[in-house]
């Protein structure tokens, strides 16, 4: 999954974090085909669409409650991982503050 994401023959800086290749001209959600974060074929993931709607849920309600950032001092990590089954994100600091009104 990893060499599929990272291929530069379908992805334009395959390395660098660009949500924005996600959207089209008109600023419209746009979903490669080349992106698979779920699998394909006879091997995809029975609980996809249960996935998404959870981590809409979660994600979403996280972002509304708090504000998250970098702790004091610390820069923003990179994205190397370590490599294994997925890419899996290196140790790094994150300061998580409520947000107003949901102290």
């Amino acid at each position: 999954m990893w060499a599929i994401h990272h291929d530069p023959e379908h992805w334009d800086q395959p390395e660098d974090f660009r949500p924005e290749r996600f959207l089209d001209d008109k600023g419209q959600r746009f979903t490669p085909s080349c992106f698979m974060p779920f699998g394909a074929g006879p091997r995809v993931c029975v609980g996809e669409s249960l996935a998404r709607l959870e981590l809409f849920l979660f994600v979403s309600g996280l972002l509304q409650r708090f504000s998250f950032g970098p702790a004091p001092g610390v820069s923003l990590p990179d994205l190397e991982g370590r490599l294994g089954v997925v890419l899996q994100p290196l140790r790094y600091t994150l300061t998580v503050t409520p947000r107003a009104g949901w102290e």
